[in-house]
């Protein structure tokens, strides 16, 4: 069966953190769970549900560290620069996360922000910075 649109697709998803405290020591799998919105009133319910289900592609993570004392520092540092992640079939983007090993050259504790960014059909989709905290 094929569907033909002959308006632009109206798309917004929503993100949202799962993980949001971290304890040091750990080694989890960072949750960004997406929700696809297809906005077009004049398209059939069949029609948005099959584009809700369809996967997204590409995603990616960013984690940056928030400096607190950001007079001597950068306001952040950048821990793990955009590097690949999987997705699960309901759109959650997983990142395996050791917040040991993956965090030599800062202090451990403290409070951080991962960023996501995906494509979703011709689309791509960055986050907003989600903030996390390890103790």
């Amino acid at each position: 069966t094929f569907t033909t649109i002959t308006e632009p697709l109206l798309i917004t998803t929503q993100n949202r953190l799962v993980n949001k405290k971290l304890r040091y020591g750990e080694k989890l799998d960072m949750k960004i769970t997406t929700e696809i919105t297809v906005q077009n009133s004049t398209l059939p319910e069949d029609t948005k549900n099959i584009l809700k289900d369809y996967p997204i592609t590409n995603p990616q993570i960013k984690i940056e560290r928030v400096n607190e004392d950001s007079i001597n520092q950068p306001a952040r540092t950048e821990i793990q620069a955009y590097t690949d992640a999987t997705t699960t079939t309901d759109n959650t983007i997983l990142y395996s996360f050791d917040t040991e090993n993956d965090l030599t050259d800062v202090v451990p504790a403290g409070t951080y922000i991962i960023t996501a960014k995906y494509s979703y059909l011709t689309q791509t989709f960055v986050t907003v910075p989600f903030y996390f905290t390890i103790t």
